[in-house]
């Protein structure tokens, strides 16, 4: 098989799930510029690689799209419009010490031409909206800032932003 794209490479789409690992998240990469909508886990260190996209558990009987849109709101107060989401979803596997995939979180994109598209008017979010028992900040960092402030396991999703 010959690459063709860094997808093929590093073959991680969403047709590659493993159905057999119970563990699975969902999540929305929004992008706005060259920025990219990061939160940071209430009581997680300042000083290590911990933000990430706005993501969650999956419920029982609902599906990634959904549970990715409601995992958005609860934690950040954000609302979007699902016909605006690419409805493609992409998934970054988190890997154990075994080399063996403890956690899948699938993502969808989101590309926003302007932060009123979303209700903000500034690049953090007030924090008032936010779910504090969960994120204690969330804001845009740009992309090429945030390799070293997110967890390793989603540095795929700011690659595949770029």
């Amino acid at each position: 098989m010959t690459v063709q794209s860094f997808d093929d490479f590093i073959n991680e789409s969403y047709e590659d799930i493993d159905k057999t690992v119970n563990h699975n998240v969902a999540g929305i990469a929004i992008s706005f510029e060259d920025k990219v909508l990061l939160v940071h886990p209430t009581n997680a260190s300042w000083k290590t690689s911990a933000l990430g996209i706005p993501k969650g558990g999956i419920e029982d009987g609902e599906d990634p799209f959904n549970a990715a849109i409601r995992e958005l709101y609860e934690e950040t107060g954000i609302t979007v419009n699902q016909s605006d989401i690419i409805p493609e979803p992409m998934v970054a596997m988190c890997y154990n010490k075994d080399n063996k995939i403890e956690k899948q979180l699938i993502y969808f994109v989101l590309q926003i031409q302007s932060l009123q598209e979303i209700g903000l008017s500034g690049y953090v979010v007030p924090r008032e909206q936010l779910q504090l028992e969960e994120v204690d900040w969330a804001g845009f960092v740009k992309i090429e800032d945030a390799y070293p402030k997110i967890h390793r396991a989603q540095m795929i999703i700011l690659d595949r932003l770029r």
